[in-house]
């Protein structure tokens, strides 16, 4: 039986929240904008994009990671760029490309997904992020500040 496109849909958002469930456990130590999550031999900084409005976690040391981090939690500087995409832009949707956040909330105005589609494209230098002309958010080619983040307690 073929897959509806809310329950693909659904299907996506509790994969997308297991993978956010693995590399958001924080650890509980605090920090200024980013904090330390660990989880499946890695470990990972989170920081809240205020390009996306949500968290993301690059990961630093262990199995996957990629991203040198100069080890400032004030004023954290991460290399290369960070390139998130979701949705559509992804590229986990069909192949003929019908599926997406964007043509389900379209498809359902009254029952619309907690997600969109979009690409953020970024360079975190000295707490700032300097987000790309490629963004498809509205902070595309602007320079911000990082949030300060809670404390957290153990």
């Amino acid at each position: 039986m073929k897959e509806t496109t809310l329950e693909k849909l659904q299907r996506v958002k509790v994969e997308n929240a297991r993978f956010d469930a693995r590399h958001n456990r924080l650890t509980g130590e605090t920090m200024n904008k980013v904090k330390y999550a660990s989880g499946d031999g890695c470990r990972s900084l989170v920081f809240v994009c205020p390009g996306c409005e949500s968290a993301h976690a690059v990961p630093v040391e262990g199995d996957g990671s990629k991203w040198q981090f100069n080890g400032d939690l004030e004023k954290p500087t991460l290399s290369p760029s960070l390139l998130i995409r979701t949705g559509h832009y992804a590229g986990y949707f069909d192949d003929d490309g019908d599926i997406c956040w964007c043509k389900y909330n379209a498809d359902h105005p009254e029952d619309k997904a907690p997600f969109t589609c979009g690409v953020c494209h970024s360079f975190i230098r000295d707490g700032k992020i300097e987000f790309l002309s490629d963004c498809t958010h509205k902070l595309a080619g602007q320079t911000v500040e990082l949030f300060e983040l809670e404390k957290t307690t153990p």
